[in-house]
């Protein structure tokens, strides 16, 4: 789905694949609810990569727009890429967990008892490689699938999709 130019780093590359891989996943998991899916190009421009054209999904059904699954970043902190779904009343972020690596996905924290500095995990519960959601409250990892898919594509619609 995505436009590959010739000048393009490996990270990118990857990032790519990675979201052509999602991409065709949603795809499937909308056409089985008879929801209508359409490929868009978008535009990005990162620090490190230039400015670069990815694929966009909007998802509709009946002619009434749903959400769109949007790039919005090849590199990112303590993840190796994101994707964001965005409707009319919510959105939410997905991030690539490559290879699983636990001390990468921890951070610094300095709190304000003292200046003192506590290293704490950004997210809990990637065991295996994907695309994740995280919940924000309790920082939990949970692998994207259909079911969790379209219970975002919910959310962010303000529509039932069961």
């Amino acid at each position: 789905m995505s436009e590959l130019q010739p000048t393009q780093s490996p990270l990118l590359k990857q990032y790519l694949e990675r979201v052509d891989a999602l991409f065709r996943d949603a795809t499937q998991w909308c056409q089985r609810r008879w929801l209508e899916v359409e490929v868009r190009p978008h535009s990005l421009n990162e620090e490190r990569e230039g400015e670069y054209e990815v694929p966009s999904l909007r998802i509709s059904r009946d002619g009434t727009l749903l959400g769109k699954l949007i790039p919005k970043a090849s590199d990112v902190i303590a993840g190796d890429g994101l994707v964001t779904l965005i409707g009319a009343v919510n959105f939410h972020h997905l991030v690539f967990y490559g290879e699983y690596d636990p001390g990468f996905k921890s951070a610094t924290i300095v709190t304000d008892q003292h200046g003192r500095a506590l290293r704490a995990r950004v997210t809990r519960r990637v065991e295996e490689e994907g695309w994740y959601w995280i919940e924000s409250r309790v920082r939990r990892a949970v692998l994207v699938d259909e079911a969790l898919f379209i219970d975002l594509l919910a959310d962010v619609s303000g529509y039932d999709l069961q």
